[in-house]
Protein backbone atom coordinates (compact mmCIF):
# COMPACT_ATOMS: atom_id res chain seq x y z
CA UNK A 1 0.00 0.00 0.00
CA UNK A 2 1.16 3.52 -0.71
CA UNK A 3 1.42 6.23 1.90
CA UNK A 4 -0.13 9.68 1.67
CA UNK A 5 1.59 12.97 2.57
CA UNK A 6 0.93 12.47 6.28
CA UNK A 7 2.60 9.07 6.31
CA UNK A 8 -0.69 7.18 6.51
CA UNK A 9 -1.39 4.26 4.31
CA UNK A 10 -4.00 4.80 1.62
CA UNK A 11 -6.85 2.38 2.05
CA UNK A 12 -8.07 0.23 -0.81
CA UNK A 13 -11.56 1.67 -0.29
CA UNK A 14 -10.32 5.21 -0.98
CA UNK A 15 -8.46 4.02 -4.05
CA UNK A 16 -11.59 2.29 -5.28
CA UNK A 17 -13.66 5.43 -4.67
CA UNK A 18 -11.17 7.55 -6.56
CA UNK A 19 -11.18 5.12 -9.50
CA UNK A 20 -14.99 5.06 -9.53
CA UNK A 21 -15.13 8.86 -9.54
CA UNK A 22 -12.73 9.02 -12.48
CA UNK A 23 -14.79 6.48 -14.44
CA UNK A 24 -18.00 8.41 -13.76
CA UNK A 25 -16.35 11.64 -14.87
CA UNK A 26 -15.21 9.98 -18.08
CA UNK A 27 -18.69 8.60 -18.78
CA UNK A 28 -20.21 12.04 -18.21
CA UNK A 29 -17.71 13.57 -20.62
CA UNK A 30 -18.55 10.97 -23.26
CA UNK A 31 -22.30 11.68 -22.90
CA UNK A 32 -21.64 15.41 -23.28
CA UNK A 33 -19.52 14.79 -26.39
CA UNK A 34 -22.26 12.58 -27.87
CA UNK A 35 -24.84 15.29 -27.25
CA UNK A 36 -22.63 17.96 -28.79
CA UNK A 37 -22.00 15.84 -31.87
CA UNK A 38 -25.70 15.12 -32.39
CA UNK A 39 -25.35 11.35 -32.41
CA UNK A 40 -28.58 9.42 -32.89
CA UNK A 41 -28.12 7.94 -29.41
CA UNK A 42 -27.96 11.38 -27.80
CA UNK A 43 -31.01 12.52 -29.78
CA UNK A 44 -32.94 9.45 -28.60
CA UNK A 45 -31.88 10.08 -25.00
CA UNK A 46 -32.86 13.74 -25.36
CA UNK A 47 -36.27 12.71 -26.66
CA UNK A 48 -36.77 10.39 -23.69
CA UNK A 49 -35.70 13.10 -21.23
CA UNK A 50 -38.03 15.59 -22.89
CA UNK A 51 -40.94 13.14 -22.83
CA UNK A 52 -40.37 12.45 -19.15
CA UNK A 53 -39.70 16.01 -18.01
CA UNK A 54 -41.68 18.30 -20.31
CA UNK A 55 -44.49 16.58 -22.17
CA UNK A 56 -46.98 16.40 -19.32
CA UNK A 57 -45.93 19.62 -17.66
CA UNK A 58 -45.87 23.19 -18.80
CA UNK A 59 -45.93 22.72 -22.59
CA UNK A 60 -48.92 20.40 -22.70
CA UNK A 61 -50.91 22.60 -20.34
CA UNK A 62 -50.24 25.70 -22.45
CA UNK A 63 -51.11 24.12 -25.80
CA UNK A 64 -54.26 22.10 -25.24
CA UNK A 65 -52.49 18.84 -24.42
CA UNK A 66 -50.11 18.85 -27.41
CA UNK A 67 -46.70 19.74 -25.96
CA UNK A 68 -45.04 19.83 -29.38
CA UNK A 69 -47.12 22.79 -30.57
CA UNK A 70 -44.79 25.11 -28.70
CA UNK A 71 -42.11 24.27 -31.26
CA UNK A 72 -44.22 24.48 -34.41
CA UNK A 73 -45.94 27.83 -33.82
CA UNK A 74 -45.12 30.62 -36.25
CA UNK A 75 -43.93 33.07 -33.58
CA UNK A 76 -41.14 30.94 -32.15
CA UNK A 77 -38.81 33.00 -30.00
CA UNK A 78 -35.62 30.94 -30.32
CA UNK A 79 -33.70 31.43 -33.54
CA UNK A 80 -30.23 30.21 -32.59
CA UNK A 81 -28.91 27.15 -30.82
CA UNK A 82 -27.42 29.05 -27.86
CA UNK A 83 -30.73 30.75 -27.07
CA UNK A 84 -32.52 27.41 -27.30
CA UNK A 85 -29.97 25.76 -25.00
CA UNK A 86 -30.44 28.59 -22.49
CA UNK A 87 -34.21 28.07 -22.61
CA UNK A 88 -33.85 24.32 -22.07
CA UNK A 89 -31.66 25.04 -19.05
CA UNK A 90 -34.18 27.58 -17.72
CA UNK A 91 -37.08 25.16 -18.12
CA UNK A 92 -35.16 22.29 -16.54
CA UNK A 93 -34.45 24.52 -13.55
CA UNK A 94 -38.06 25.70 -13.29
CA UNK A 95 -39.40 22.14 -13.45
CA UNK A 96 -36.68 20.87 -11.09
CA UNK A 97 -35.89 18.01 -13.46
CA UNK A 98 -32.53 17.27 -11.88
CA UNK A 99 -30.91 17.17 -15.31
CA UNK A 100 -27.17 17.48 -15.64
CA UNK A 101 -25.70 19.83 -18.28
CA UNK A 102 -25.15 16.89 -20.61
CA UNK A 103 -28.84 15.95 -20.23
CA UNK A 104 -29.82 19.49 -21.17
CA UNK A 105 -27.49 19.27 -24.17
CA UNK A 106 -29.19 16.07 -25.32
CA UNK A 107 -32.65 17.64 -24.99
CA UNK A 108 -31.43 20.68 -26.92
CA UNK A 109 -30.04 18.40 -29.63
CA UNK A 110 -33.31 16.47 -29.81
CA UNK A 111 -35.38 19.65 -30.13
CA UNK A 112 -33.04 21.02 -32.77
CA UNK A 113 -33.06 17.78 -34.76
CA UNK A 114 -36.81 17.30 -34.52
CA UNK A 115 -38.17 20.85 -34.76
CA UNK A 116 -35.73 23.73 -35.18
CA UNK A 117 -32.95 22.65 -37.57
CA UNK A 118 -30.69 25.51 -36.44
CA UNK A 119 -27.03 25.69 -37.37
CA UNK A 120 -24.48 25.34 -34.60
Amino acid sequence: MSQNRMGRRATPVLSLLAATALLALGATQLRAEDAASGSSDSVAQGKALYAEGCMTGCHAARFGGDATKIFTRTDRKKNDIKAMAAMVSFCANQLNTGWFPEDEAMVTEYLNTEFYHLTK
